[in-house]
């Protein structure tokens, strides 16, 4: 639960430093986009950008991601909000709401599993080594 609400607030954190002009705004229901989650599922789309956060170990991260979905399949790229300097890159497929696919940082890579929740505008899902999907922690999204 604790780590939750840590991701929770450095997703807040990497919305800020995305758009400065949505202070307060992040985690808030949209009001203007009122649509069932049913049509949602047919509309929805990994492509644009996203705050994120994910943990490794103890520690939580955050990083802005570009996603672009074309059909199933789906590229990107991210960077840490950290300073360092960081980035890495995507590519993967959607079956439906569900993204997969590998990440690669470096000399460093992995897997990725996303859920797209019927909103729309987030996702949760989690990254690993190698060849699991899950062994490295949690992983999620929020649209800017």
């Amino acid at each position: 639960m604790r780590l939750s609400r840590v991701l929770a607030g450095l997703v807040a954190i990497a919305m800020l430093w995305v758009m400065p002009g949505v202070a307060g705004a992040a985690g808030q229901a949209d009001a203007g986009h009122g649509r069932l989650a049913s049509v949602l599922q047919d509309d929805c789309s990994y492509s644009g950008t996203w705050g994120t956060g994910f943990s490794v170990g103890d520690t939580v991260n955050g990083a802005v991601a570009i996603l672009n979905q074309d059909g199933a399949a789906l590229t990107g790229a991210y960077q840490y909000i950290d300073g360092s300097g960081a980035t890495g890159t995507v590519t993967g497929s959607v079956n439906g709401m569900v993204a997969s696919g590998s990440w690669s940082q470096g000399d460093s890579g992995g897997q990725f599993i996303m859920t797209m929740e019927a909103d729309c505008n987030s996702w949760n899902g989690s990254w690993g080594n190698g060849g699991s999907p899950s062994d490295g922690g949690l992983w999620v999204g929020l649209r800017a």
